[in-house]
């Protein structure tokens, strides 16, 4: 298990740096940028979901459906309360000094509660726990198949969800997260994915991409659109993964970066938007023109860095405690 799950870690890596990358896109961002940086805005949270969905299904145990769900709330819930609280206590504190991205009021620790209201990117972790009240229930027998037909229909229905609780999100992702169960649970499939060269796939995997996000714009809307953006996101997903899977095959630096990386990765996506927006404020105090891949790299690395030093801090803290 340890051996086939190396390379989704690797991809959870991968993504956690597209998403890092991916919430940097200033007013003055380069044609180019914003075209990448809707590429990744197609696939990243589906491939994110789908990692979940597949580390699940390896890593499933049976249990008691509330001492499931108990440390499942421990593990999203009691951590986006937390970072929401932490967020928007900073941006009250600071926005007067620095300049602040979508300001919040006191409201925001009411709106906590059934809206990502310290930051939207929080509606993952939300939208998680959601998939995870639900996919205990479709373990036995081949009740995953009907999940996964059911929610491919309700994912191409181009209906509109209520945003609180973050219903929308889920409706949209929860289709990728069974899909890694699927790709997890079933031997036959991933048998068919190891016989398929990385390069080849890889190859018309960016083809089939580009071919469709040349079609269909990322933020259009309608039937076109609903279609367009599943096809979108799976390449996008398979793309990342035969690259995560020859990543794996090798023993290099870059491997074990990726897998040291993919240890802080939940951190990372919790306080990436705090760090790189003080690095934003600074960037703006700046008095003259910072170049624009400075300016990106800098806030990208800012976003990375301190989230991975909060991990090892906190690893360090733990490790404490348990000798003790």
């Amino acid at each position: 298990m340890a051996v086939r799950l190396t390379g989704v870690d690797i991809a959870r890596a991968v993504c956690i740096l597209l998403v890092v990358a991916g919430h940097y896109v200033p007013e003055n961002s380069p044609e180019w940028y914003v075209t990448v940086h809707d590429i990744i805005y197609g696939f990243h949270m589906p491939l994110f979901m789908f990692v979940s969905g597949y580390v699940y299904q390896a890593t499933w145990r049976p249990t008691r459906y509330v001492d499931f769900i108990r440390k499942k709330f421990s593990r999203l819930m009691i951590p986006y309360f937390l970072v929401s609280v932490l967020i928007i206590s900073v941006k009250m504190i600071t926005e007067r000094g620095l300049h602040v991205e979508n300001p919040v009021s006191w409201t925001a620790f009411r709106e906590m509660f059934y809206l990502p209201s310290a930051g939207y990117f929080l509606w993952f972790v939300y939208a998680l726990f959601l998939v995870f009240l639900m996919i205990p229930f479709f373990h036995p027998g081949k009740r995953l198949y009907l999940l996964f037909a059911a929610s491919l229909v309700w994912l191409l229905i181009p209906v509109q969800v209520t945003d609180w609780f973050c219903l929308a999100q889920w409706k949209n992702h929860l289709f990728y997260f069974v899909a890694g169960c699927m790709a997890s649970r079933e031997e036959w499939i991933r048998r068919l994915a190891g016989r398929i060269p990385p390069l080849p796939a890889m190859a018309v995997c960016a083809g089939i991409y580009g071919a469709v996000f040349g079609l269909f714009a990322y933020h259009s809307e309608g039937i076109a659109s609903a279609t367009a953006r599943p096809g979108l996101a799976l390449a996008g997903i398979a793309f990342i993964l035969y690259l995560s899977r020859a990543v794996a095959a090798k023993a290099t630096v870059v491997r074990r970066f990726l897998l040291w990386l993919s240890a802080a990765s939940y951190t990372i996506y919790l306080f990436h938007t705090s760090f790189g927006g003080f690095a934003k404020a600074v960037l703006l105090k700046i008095p003259f023109d910072v170049p624009f891949l400075a300016g990106a790299a800098f806030v990208i690395l800012a976003g990375v860095s301190g989230p991975v030093m909060l991990h090892l801090l906190s690893v360090k803290l733990k490790h404490r405690e348990d000798s003790l």
